[in-house]
């Protein structure tokens, strides 16, 4: 017959270890919070709790959606892998939930538990995968990235070569291309880059502005 996966919270799929094809979970009534090339970010609609989805399917944000998948990414960024299971969608939806605004500091968080770790020099709840804001100084620009220092003192191990000198302040993945020292906020998901023995605070924005 039919077998139906057993539904999960976004949190109770992070508890779980990483699963093999006999391992389905199923996440029910999640909002659609950010659609990028290689994956899909989904939120539970009353709390801040959010994951990563890598599937093909075509979604919007704001679209309410049902998915199955296999728990993946351990010890680093989890994720449902949903490759070749239907999404199922409610359109319109409820809407994308509004950010919660970090300061860069707390993007990330600290360990959730034994699969699901924080990033380096985290501090407050686990977050990664959240619908998130940050705002600061432009510190740092590249391809595709910048650096936001919101003077909370944040460091990324990674060496600046403008500077010789650690990046300062959290990164954020956007195409925008600000200029050095102008004040700017992102918003999108809070997210972690591994890099080496480190799992990097990373900001992938939805949309980011200078603030006049």
């Amino acid at each position: 017959g039919i077998r139906v996966a057993p539904a999960v919270t976004i949190q109770g799929a992070k508890a779980l270890a990483d699963g093999s094809a006999s391992d389905v979970k199923s996440l029910r009534g999640k909002v659609v919070t950010a659609v990028f090339p290689d994956c899909v970010y989904v939120q539970e609609q009353n709390s801040p709790f959010g994951i990563k989805l890598v599937t093909s399917a075509s979604v919007t944000a704001g679209e309410e959606v049902d998915v199955c998948g296999v728990m993946k990414g351990s010890g680093s960024e989890r994720y449902l892998d949903c490759t070749g299971n239907p999404v199922m969608t409610t359109s319109p939806g409820p809407g994308v939930p509004g950010p919660i605004s970090f300061p860069n500091a707390c993007v990330g968080g600290t360990d959730l538990n034994l699969y699901t770790p924080g990033v380096l020099g985290g501090l407050g709840p686990n977050n990664i995968g959240a619908a998130a804001n940050v705002y600061g100084r432009i510190s740092a620009v590249g391809s595709g990235f910048f650096y936001l220092d919101d003077g909370s003192g944040v460091i990324d191990p990674r060496i600046n070569p403008a500077t010789g000198q650690p990046y300062a302040g959290g990164k954020v993945i956007s195409s925008e291309f600000p200029g050095l020292n102008e004040y700017w906020t992102a918003s999108g998901i809070s997210s972690m880059e591994p890099d080496g023995a480190f799992l990097i605070r990373t900001m992938r924005a939805t949309s980011a502005r200078r603030l006049q």
